[in-house]
């Protein structure tokens, strides 16, 4: 069986095209041969080249879409696969699903809808001021049309092109869709008719899993050797009938977008990088060459930035891939490339010290995202348990219900956050696992069901209600910690009364406020001291 090509070509480049029809020189600099050298100079081994942007723009010609008016028939995207294979590089193609502007102006019975009866919409491009001008349109992924529309520009596609993979951009639904006649129709059927975010979340779940289900079948017909992989929100889910597993087993592999200095931040990458890479798929971590965000035209990072960004990846046994854009004229960024390249020459000397490494975690941290919940919140509860365990050094992993028994036997610790939800498959899990002397952390809320109730009935503690006031102060031991002993600490959220078994040992008093600050009864400028 021939290697993943994810082990062979581990320097990518994801050459963003999202490119206005409004623009009328699409193209007109571009020379196939000092494209491909360009990206052949700065190490670069794969290339995700466009065939379909978000504007809804094909740039190859097309009879299911809508070329590019600026091209006149001019195959951009067949020039870029030829050029770049005579080197040796591959490319997979990118396609968009759920935005593309033309198809949506063409067709609006296809767009999703929110249950007032507007399209769905989204403003992806904040700016100091707060919103960019410019909304993309949410074409829906439930409507049988769209989904014919969508399988014959790939049955083109694999017709006419050497296809290496396939990368589907955009498969989800935004806060407040899912109210179509398709999207009601589910909901219906599977008791989803309040307007909740959990019932969003549990839509999107499945529209998701038939989408994938039906377009990779498809997709493995005709190129049986090409990659393919859908991207969405890679946020994880405690209930994985939602979120990145739905789309996992019907995927060649992982592609984990996560642009720190964009909206993600440094500390996304790392949580979702120590799932990811343990559920049995090559995968690679992409990050970007721009200084804030995709589509940041003439925006660069340091060196040192895209350095860590990458070289983390590696050091984690995944592979890389770097954003860019291409200029609308054809022409490739140089001084982007002399970036890439000095950080892919270093990262091509040191692959084969990294070839078939396995990452060791001693450390599980379980998942806190559930469908309705706050998963920004979540996020801030994973993020923090993974830094605490990347600042002590302790390799970590995360875990969720459908973490295989084997992995989890090789950790000595596992910690719940603030809200991890326990499901009922991850209390066995853990039940099973504890008894075999594995030691849990639970932080909060954490041994808690969707309901707020307290599940692990197996360890000889339990929760019994919230703390009547707040803030609530920390007075450390000596024996825990004489640094903290000598003072107070504020509690700023409302804490919980616990139960604990006779015998166990209290590292921390818990101080209270000398009373509640209200209206009428208050002391100093903030909080009331302990």
């Amino acid at each position: 069986m021939s290697a993943h090509p994810l082990t062979t070509h581990q320097r990518q480049i994801h050459l963003d095209f999202h490119t206005s029809p409004f623009i009328g020189d699409v193209g007109v600099e571009f020379d196939a041969k000092t494209f491909a050298k360009t990206l052949k100079a700065a190490h670069v081994n794969s290339v995700t080249v466009f065939a379909k942007c978000h504007h809804g723009m094909c740039y190859y010609p097309t009879k299911h879409g809508t070329q590019h008016p600026a091209l006149n028939g001019r195959d951009l995207m067949g020039e870029q696969i030829e050029a770049l294979h005579r080197e040796g590089i591959r490319a997979p193609i990118y396609t968009t699903v759920v935005w593309e502007e033309n198809v949506a102006n063409l067709h609006p019975e296809w767009r999703q809808m929110t249950k007032d009866g507007y399209f769905a919409g989204w403003n992806t491009s904040p700016d100091m001021a707060g919103k960019a001008p410019g909304i993309w349109k949410f074409n829906n992924f439930l409507h049988p049309d769209y989904i014919a529309y969508y399988e014959d520009h790939l049955r083109e596609i694999c017709k006419n092109y050497e296809v290496d993979g396939l990368f589907h951009d955009i498969l989800f639904f935004p806060p407040g869709a899912g109210w179509d006649e398709h999207g009601r129709k589910v909901r219906a059927k599977k008791g989803w008719l309040d307007d909740t975010q959990e019932n969003l979340d549990r839509l999107e779940g499945y529209a998701q899993s038939e989408f994938v289900k039906r377009i990779s079948k498809l997709v493995k017909g005709l190129k049986p050797k090409a990659t393919y992989f859908y991207n969405s929100s890679n946020d994880l889910r405690g209930d994985t009938a939602t979120g990145p597993r739905v789309r996992q087993p019907h995927m060649t592999h992982f592609e984990l977008e996560s642009l720190p200095s964009g909206f993600w931040g440094y500390q996304h990458y790392p949580r979702l990088a120590r799932a990811i890479q343990h559920w049995g798929k090559p995968w690679m971590g992409m990050t970007g060459r721009f200084q804030k965000m995709w589509g940041d035209f003439g925006g660069i990072k340091p060196q040192p930035a895209l350095e860590y960004e990458c070289f983390r990846a590696q050091s984690m046994g995944g592979a890389s891939s770097v954003g860019d854009q291409l200029p609308p004229r054809g022409t490739l960024d140089q001084g982007a490339y002399d970036l890439i390249g000095a950080v892919y020459e270093q990262w091509e000397k040191a692959e084969p010290f990294y070839a078939n490494s396995t990452a060791l975690p001693q450390v599980g941290v379980a998942t806190a995202a559930f469908p309705g919940g706050d998963h920004a919140e979540a996020g801030k509860s994973e993020e923090g348990a993974v830094q605490l365990c990347e600042e002590a050094h302790y390799d970590a992993m995360m875990v969720d219900e459908q973490s295989d028994p084997s992995q989890l036997a090789k950790l000595d610790l596992i910690m719940l956050t603030d809200t991890t939800v326990i499901t009922p498959k991850l209390k066995t899990k853990l039940k099973n696992w504890y008894a075999k002397g594995g030691k849990l952390i639970v932080s909060y809320k954490g041994g808690c069901d969707a309901n707020g109730d307290w599940a692990l009935d197996f360890l000889p503690i339990q929760i019994l209600s919230h703390v009547e006031t707040k803030p609530t102060y920390w007075r450390s031991s000596k024996s825990f910690s004489a640094e903290l002993a000598g003072s107070d600490r504020v509690f700023y959220q409302q804490g919980l009364n616990v139960k604990a078994p006779k015998g166990a040992k209290t590292l921390i008093q818990r101080v209270l406020p000398y009373f509640p600050r209200t209206d009428l009864t208050f002391s100093s400028h903030f909080q009331t001291p302990a």
